[in-house]
């Protein structure tokens, strides 16, 4: 037996401040062989970013971005971790769970052998072959069924809330058929893909959308994604010129601060989002550093802003911009 010995004596590890663990059954019970590498990457980053309950709440695009994850990988991973039972999901909030009691079958990676598993306590039907088609229909357990039938489900009401608005605000009747057209395959699209609310309306999935077995024209989509934006429904829309712009941290500060103050509903934000972008963007066109700023230099911004408004604009972005400057 080899005797264990410190190697560093100035660098003994120490609890200091906030921490997180992993159990060495995670190792010895054969939970780390367990998972692939993608779906061990997510899991110990659940870890790290939880707080003594295994409470987190990164987003979905932080969670891809931190780790270099596509959007289809990361929904994989984390469907695969939920499956295995190491972690909860609520569609906003993880939950790192305490490791099960049944240790992981190391033999169950083969395809075969998770639809064996799945099935075992389903009654069989009388099926004489297993085949890639009968392992692709295999239904998911009955909460994620309920979770993917409700998130469908609030996709078709908004779909057709929207096809509805186009009516009333006088759309044409060949853009109305062509819309719900390429809506009612987006929804299939959707449902095959099992995401979640917050999932949907991204530029990848968007990208994938356009990718996918026949080319569809994307103007529905980001179409419908604008209306749920200004009803509140999502967090931006697809349309977003400026939403991939970033900000110096202040700026974001600034918005946080002002949705959790005066509750503003994300189109105030948009507005303000906006003319924020312009503002910074003139201080550096004129080399003008925040703490220097003062009356004339803001009235030169305003001016140089507003020049090429109608009135009507004008006074949506005053609104929006009023007491931030």
């Amino acid at each position: 037996m080899i005797k264990k010995k410190i190697l560093n004596l100035l660098r003994v590890r120490q609890i200091n401040g906030g921490f997180s663990f992993i159990p060495h059954r995670f190792l010895f019970d054969g939970f780390l062989a367990s998972l692939d590498q993608k779906e061990l990457l997510l899991y110990l980053f659940l870890i790290l970013a939880s707080d003594r309950f295994g409470l987190s709440f990164y987003s979905y695009d932080s969670i891809c971005t931190l780790l270099e994850l596509s959007l289809d990988e990361y929904i994989a991973s984390r469907n695969s971790l939920m499956d295995k039972d190491l972690i909860a999901f609520n569609g906003t909030l993880f939950q790192v769970l305490s490791l099960p009691q049944k240790r992981p079958d190391r033999q169950e990676k083969t395809g075969f052998d998770l639809l064996l598993k799945h099935l075992s306590n389903r009654p069989l039907k009388g099926f004489n072959m297993i085949d890639d088609k009968t392992i692709s229909t295999i239904e998911w357990p009955d909460e994620r069924l309920k979770e993917i039938e409700s998130v469908v489900n609030a996709l078709d009401q908004a779909i057709e809330d929207y096809l509805q608005w186009m009516t009333e605000n006088g759309y044409a009747k060949s853009t109305r058929k062509e819309y719900a057209r390429v809506l009612r395959w987006f929804k299939l699209f959707i449902k095959k893909r099992r995401c979640l609310w917050d999932e949907i309306f991204t530029q990848e999935m968007l990208r994938q959308f356009k990718k996918s077995e026949r080319p569809y024209p994307i103007h529905a989509v980001t179409g419908l994604s604008r209306y749920l934006f200004e009803h509140g429904k999502i967090a931006r829309h697809l349309g977003t010129k400026d939403q991939s712009v970033n900000l110096p941290q202040i700026y974001e500060d600034y918005l946080i601060y002002h949705q959790k103050t005066y509750q503003a509903s994300n189109r105030k934000l948009k507005h303000i989002k906006v003319v924020l972008i312009a503002f910074h963007k003139f201080l550096e066109k004129h080399r003008i550093k925040l703490h220097t700023l003062t009356i004339e230099k803001i009235d030169a911004f305003l001016s140089e802003y507003f020049a090429d408004y109608k009135e009507n604009t004008c006074r949506v972005y005053r609104s929006s911009s009023s007491g931030d400057f």
